[in-house]
């Protein structure tokens, strides 16, 4: 396997586990899932950490009583796809894979 395709994957395996975390986040706040649920509570708790740089950014918007459209998570997947794609672009282009350069030797008979 080749070191760029692989380095590549991992970084938009990554990038995908970060959409992941961050969509669940909007999806839960726009249902008003309950934040005391185990599984929403560790999604809430995760997604601040990626969303901190974004906080503040934008007011979330409230369409109903508890239902809310978290603006800045949907700026923060704006961003980390874009990051994501840019870095997976720029590590296949400088990552090359070793190759040989002695020539080879064909055998005459």
């Amino acid at each position: 396997m080749q070191r760029s395709y692989l380095i590549t994957r991992m970084v938009d395996f990554f990038v995908g586990l970060i959409m992941l975390v961050l969509g669940l986040r909007i999806l839960f706040r726009l249902f008003d899932a309950n934040p005391s649920a185990g599984f929403v509570n560790w999604i809430y708790d995760t997604s601040d950490v990626i969303i901190a740089p974004f906080r503040g950014i934008f007011p979330p918007a409230t369409i109903e009583q508890g239902n809310v459209l978290d603006v800045s998570a949907l700026f923060a997947v704006l961003i980390y796809a874009v990051l994501g794609y840019l870095l997976s672009s720029f590590l296949a282009s400088v990552t090359t894979d070793s190759v040989d350069d002695k020539p080879t030797r064909k055998n005459r008979k």
